[in-house]
């Protein structure tokens, strides 16, 4: 968001939006609500330095089928930004210190055969809001409580698929001497 005016300072062009309120807004707007190809031109001229790939001078031709495409960059900024404002808790937790562990998280309904997630994960302390409506004796000890509580939620880590910017392998477990290097 910041770069696509091409601003000669992009951090400051973020850090006009004063309230996470607002920055949400921008982020929602920008790529959940609009249509992923209204912003083509936008990511062609952050990511390739041209508004038209098409106008790109190459100086030895791409091999066939690696073209810029504006539009999968835009899927991936999509996803992150879906990422980011479906995580906030987590992000916030994070960035403030507020009891972020990293390890080994499981939880399973009955014998796991209905539900079961288990897995690398960072665990944080989460604020839950409860209302009349939502307090029930079943889903809390105190009898139906209303108010703000705090708890530690695990927010599982996708061990399928490599961290962008962490190396080209899936995260693992019990890394070997050659990961932890990455």
């Amino acid at each position: 968001m910041a770069h696509e005016e091409l601003p000669a300072c992009p951090g400051w062009e973020l850090a006009k939006v004063r309230t996470p309120r607002d920055y949400k807004t921008r982020l929602r707007k920008r790529f959940i609500d609009s249509a992923s190809d209204t912003h083509s031109a936008d990511v062609s001229s952050v990511f390739f330095g041209h508004a038209d790939v098409e106008d790109i001078q190459y100086g030895k031709a791409p091999p066939e089928g690696t073209k810029p495409d504006p539009l999968n960059i835009e899927k991936f900024l999509r996803h992150f930004a879906s990422h980011h404002l479906d995580n906030a808790n987590a992000y916030n937790a994070a960035k403030h210190g507020l009891a972020v562990t990293a390890g080994n998280a499981s939880m399973k309904l009955g014998d796991g055969s209905v539900l079961r997630q288990d897995g690398d994960a960072i665990t944080f302390l989460e604020c839950v809001y409860k209302n009349r409506q939502t307090a029930s004796m079943a889903e809390d000890h105190h009898l139906g409580a209303v108010g703000r509580f705090l708890g530690f939620r695990p927010d599982w880590l996708p061990t399928d698929r490599a961290a962008l910017g962490c190396g080209s392998r899936p995260l693992s477990r019990k890394p070997s001497g050659e990961d932890q290097a990455v």
